[in-house]
């Protein structure tokens, strides 16, 4: 009879944080009913949050205590995603019904993402 030993399986790393919020973010979340959304991907976390009684797009490296803000219609953004890098922050604008990306460290403009079809 072989008996399985339980430090040859991979087991997946759970991390347990706390995120220090700035002071002059009113409040983490959207209207639409949801308190509040993180999208983690490796280092890379990306929230809404409301600075000014504006809502902002903002990201956090977790190696970092500084808050980015995204140059973003925020409004706008909806679904965001990393890549799996952590490079950059997608998102679906709902003006036009674009995937667009930014920079995550918050550098340059928002660039159009195109999607076609393969053959």
């Amino acid at each position: 009879m072989a008996v399985e030993d339980p430090t040859d399986r991979a087991i997946p790393a759970v991390v347990r944080t706390t995120i220090d919020i700035p002071d002059d973010i009113e409040r983490i979340g959207r209207l639409n009913g949801v308190e509040a959304e993180f999208f983690l991907e490796g280092e890379t976390l990306v929230y809404f949050g409301y600075r000014d009684r504006k809502l902002h797009l903002f990201t956090r490296f977790l190696d970092s205590t500084e808050t980015i803000e995204l140059p973003v219609d925020a409004r706008f953004a909806f679904f965001p995603f990393l890549s799996p890098d952590g490079k950059w922050v997608g998102y679906r604008d709902i003006r036009d019904g674009d995937f667009k990306r930014v920079r995550s460290d918050g550098t340059g403009a928002p660039i159009q993402i195109v999607l076609t079809r393969r053959a």
